[in-house]
């Protein structure tokens, strides 16, 4: 197989001559009902032979192992290793495929670098775009960062060194001036909120849809209620937020340190409370991995305290908001969650564990409801047990 071929319209991306190339440079629709992405296409890049396959285009050497990572939700994930070193090989999310996103990728990565930041550096295809078709897929190759990524958290001293990296991030990024064109907003409340009203307009007059409206008509409108109840004032400070900063996105080393921050896709310009926010929601739920959540308000702090250790700060009304940043993420994750539910097009799912992608989001989408309602219930002792960090 030679050498991908550079795709006419200079988008960023290497396309294969013999292949139907979709608009990478589109508008992140791919998430809406009526996208052009194929199901099929996202199969064929959980294929291994399409892996290994997608390794030769980038000139990555003589494969010695390779092996799927699954702890993802959106992209399609495969740890490669080479004589050279280990890499990481994604099959893009199509809405984080299209030309402003991998710019913006490739930009933040750049500034990290230049920084020291421990992040994935970027290893470009062999005629020097950012990524490449294959399979129906765009697919990007970054270097692999050493160590085990975070999993059910262990304790709050293992959530301030991770939060600690974390304010490195932001310090870090603070004087990162470029624009962030890629369009992509994982955390926009309003937005999500308005997406999920529209969703259920348009299901409710669909016969095929009736026993799934029926099913999240209830919790959407828990959902919707909350996100208007505990929606963040006009007027907070921007800054380049990670935007998933969950606890499987930090690197530790055997002892225990964070040592790597991954997964730079959902980079972008909002308040900094949205990252801290989803910091609590997927650190600080200690229940068991298939029973109930169970909010532990020590590691809330503990993981604060380590980001403001880091040499970061929160203005006056920052603190002010902070405590229910947490329910506020947890309940705009549900409502995603929700919304996917009727539109089957986003979320990965398991289908060795469940029957299609409409059941998992809908036990997701309870899971991540009841405990939003906790971190919710939790804010006035959050408030108190915060009012020291500045």
């Amino acid at each position: 197989m030679g050498r991908a071929a550079r795709n006419p319209g200079d988008d960023g991306v290497a396309g294969r001559s013999a292949e139907r190339a979709r608009d990478v440079a589109g508008d992140h629709s791919a998430s809406a009902p009526g996208s052009d992405h194929d199901p099929a296409a996202r199969r064929t890049a959980e294929d291994r032979t399409v892996a290994e396959g997608v390794a030769r285009e980038f000139g990555l050497g003589p494969v010695t192992g390779i092996e799927r990572e699954r702890h993802g939700l959106m992209h399609v994930t495969w740890h490669v290793r080479t004589a050279a070193g280990g890499y990481s090989l994604q099959a893009l999310h199509p809405s984080l495929a299209g030309k402003g996103a991998l710019e913006d990728h490739v930009a933040v990565s750049a500034h990290l670098a230049a920084r020291d930041f421990p992040a994935p550096r970027l290893v470009p295809a062999p005629d020097g775009s950012t990524a490449l078709r294959y399979g129906g897929e765009v697919w990007r190759t970054t270097t692999w960062l050493a160590g085990r990524p975070g999993a059910r958290l262990a304790a709050p001293s293992e959530a301030c060194r991770a939060a600690r990296l974390l304010g490195d991030f932001h310090r870090a990024t603070a004087d990162f001036d470029p624009p962030l064109r890629g369009g992509v907003r994982l955390h926009d409340p309003a937005a999500h909120a308005a997406r999920l009203r529209e969703t259920l307009r348009r299901a409710a007059d669909d016969p095929a849809l009736a026993r799934w409206h029926a099913a999240v008509s209830e919790p959407s409108a828990r959902a919707l209620a909350a996100l208007e109840r505990l929606a963040l004032p006009a007027g907070l400070p921007e800054r380049v937020i990670h935007g998933d900063p969950k606890f499987s996105n930090f690197v530790f080393d055997a002892d225990g340190r964070a040592v790597g921050l991954v997964d730079l896709d959902g980079c972008t310009r909002a308040s900094v409370l949205y990252d801290l926010g989803d910091a609590v929601r997927s650190w600080s739920d200690a229940g068991a991995q298939a029973g109930p959540a169970r909010l532990r308000e020590d590691v809330v702090e503990a993981l604060l305290e380590g980001w403001v250790a880091a040499g970061v700060g929160l203005s006056a009304a920052e603190r002010e908001e902070l405590p229910r940043a947490g329910a506020l993420v947890a309940w705009e994750l549900a409502a995603r969650f929700l919304r996917d539910v009727l539109e089957d097009v986003y979320f990965a799912w398991d289908p060795t564990r469940w029957s299609g992608r409409r059941e998992q989001n809908l036990v997701r989408a309870a899971a991540a409801g009841d405990f939003a309602a906790q971190l919710e219930t939790a804010v006035p002792r959050l408030r108190e047990r915060l009012a020291h960090i500045r």
